[in-house]
């Protein structure tokens, strides 16, 4: 018998807001979700007048601020109907992701949603991520994921190379062994909230003259033992992940005006922002 029950886990959590306009960054999605109204009707618990501060960015990246409780619905443009590259909840006001949310959006990187919980048709979870392409999961408030609609498909599709960050239940939740859910990946069971050090001495070393696209920096890592990879953020918006400090090159096809680090642990905790501006 499986020791599935539901309840949401309040986590210690503290945003770290990449710049004090945006809460909320979702990557490739700036054609179909063109303004506050369209972004409000894709999400579920959200009207136009919830949503300020909406940009979209060259590389059709949006970013917007949310002051309510918001959930991502049943099977709607975030799944393979708009393939987004991300989803960043860095404000911690997803409060669900519902079943089917992002089954097949197959170009999807990151997925962070540190205060949500998992939804799904019945009531029960059901193929949130199925076929996601996702290669970090962070639902570390989602307590113990439950039997799906037929089986344990939550992350069916997804594989060894794709972690989920969870609650330590999840361990032991099928009769003291690992929830079946989470067969599929590489589970990581999240206990510490710690954030870790900022890196320092972020600075760029060359700009493209005309172009403003290839752009040489550094930066020295964060003095946290535990660093695991470092996001990095161009134009306020997450472009991808680097591992190690030191010397780095990045090739975009728009013109870089900033560029922010991360540094990220082992249990995908984040530490504060840095930023500088690409003169």
């Amino acid at each position: 018998m499986d020791n599935f029950s539901f309840f949401k886990v309040n986590r210690k959590f503290k945003p770290v807001l990449p710049h004090p306009d945006a809460n909320v960054f979702i990557g490739d999605m700036g054609d179909l979700i063109q303004n506050e109204a369209q972004l409000a009707s894709s999400l579920s618990g959200v009207q136009e007048s919830d949503v300020s501060n909406f940009t979209r960015n060259y590389n059709n990246n949006i970013s917007f601020t949310i002051s309510v409780p918001y959930a991502v619905p049943y099977k709607g443009v975030y799944s393979s109907n708009g393939n987004p590259t991300h989803f960043i909840d860095v404000g911690g006001n997803c409060s669900e992701v519902a079943g089917w949310s992002f089954i097949g959006a197959q170009t999807c990187t990151l997925l962070y949603f540190p205060q949500a919980i998992l939804g799904g048709q019945g009531g029960v979870n059901s193929r949130n991520f199925r076929q996601s392409g996702a290669n970090e999961i962070i639902i570390t408030s989602a307590g113990i994921i439950r039997r799906g609609d037929t089986n344990n498909q939550v992350f069916l599709g997804l594989g060894s190379d794709t972690k989920v960050y969870c609650d330590p239940l999840n361990e032991t939740s099928n009769d003291g062994g690992l929830n079946p859910n989470l067969d599929y990946v590489t589970a990581i069971f999240v206990s510490d909230f710690t954030d870790p050090n900022p890196i320092s001495n972020l600075a760029y070393t060359s700009i493209s003259p005309v172009t403003k696209n290839d752009l040489d920096f550094e930066f020295d890592a964060s003095t946290s033992s535990n660093i695991y990879k470092y996001e990095v953020w161009i134009n306020g918006h997450f472009h991808d992940w680097t591992t190690g400090a030191g010397q780095k090159n990045i090739v975009t096809n728009f013109k870089i005006e900033t560029l922010g680090i991360v540094a990220v642990d082992t249990n995908y905790n984040r530490s504060t922002y840095s930023e500088i501006q690409i003169i």
